[in-house]
């Protein structure tokens, strides 16, 4: 569960994604990829609203946060995120994921994603994602989206995302065994997508796995 106040900026990853030059992996050292939270592009900071409702916010088209969440005993999580919906100013966000098995972590980890992938990540056939719409017609709530590791075939409203947490994570888990790896951890990317219009804002309270 990854709820608390807990960031560690990048370098120039944390500049507007229009005027940065410096990728994220170029600055990032052992000890910042490995933190269990990382803003690798943009404008994500923890904010309280007059409400008193605490989150990881971002207001700016390509920025992007890193949440890593351990994997217990080579077992694949259900990862669940909980983000806000509003009426007001409030647009979608995209999420995806890296696996990182146990000999990539002990060895070389893969650079984190930072401004410069932001075409990559926006491109589903070569990293596959899911968008999220956080409008709602009135009113403000948390909600929660679910990327579960097994699927019913009559369970339609999970289909989607567990297809993309099937390409993203379960394959890789797959392809280490074969390789008598195992996964390490499960990093949770989220980016904002919002490049026009008035509706920017995304937030994010909790990231959880079981």
């Amino acid at each position: 569960r990854i709820d608390a106040k807990r960031t560690q900026s990048i370098g120039n990853a944390t500049t507007s994604v229009v005027n940065s030059t410096t990728p994220a992996d170029a600055t990032a050292t052992a000890e910042s990829i490995n933190k269990d939270v990382v803003v690798t592009c943009g404008d994500w900071q923890w904010v309280t609203d007059q409400r008193n409702r605490s989150g990881w916010q971002s207001d700016q088209y390509g920025s992007i946060i890193r949440f890593r969440l351990k994997v217990i005993d080579n077992k694949p999580p259900t990862i669940s995120l909980l983000h806000m919906k509003s009426h007001s100013t409030f647009g979608s966000l995209r999420i995806t994921f890296r696996a990182i098995t146990k000999a990539q972590a002990s060895s070389r980890p893969p650079p984190l994603w930072g401004c410069n992938d932001i075409s990559k990540l926006e491109n589903e056939t070569l990293i596959p994602s899911f968008l999220v719409d956080g409008r709602i017609e009135q009113f403000s709530m948390w909600d929660t989206v679910t990327f579960p590791s097994k699927v019913e075939n009559s369970d339609i409203n999970s289909h989607h995302t567990w297809t993309v947490f099937n390409k993203t994570v379960l394959a890789a888990h797959a392809r280490a065994r074969s390789m008598d790896d195992s996964l390490e951890y499960v990093d949770l990317y989220v980016i904002n997508p919002n490049k026009h219009g008035w509706r920017k804002r995304i937030k994010i309270q909790m990231v959880t796995s079981c």
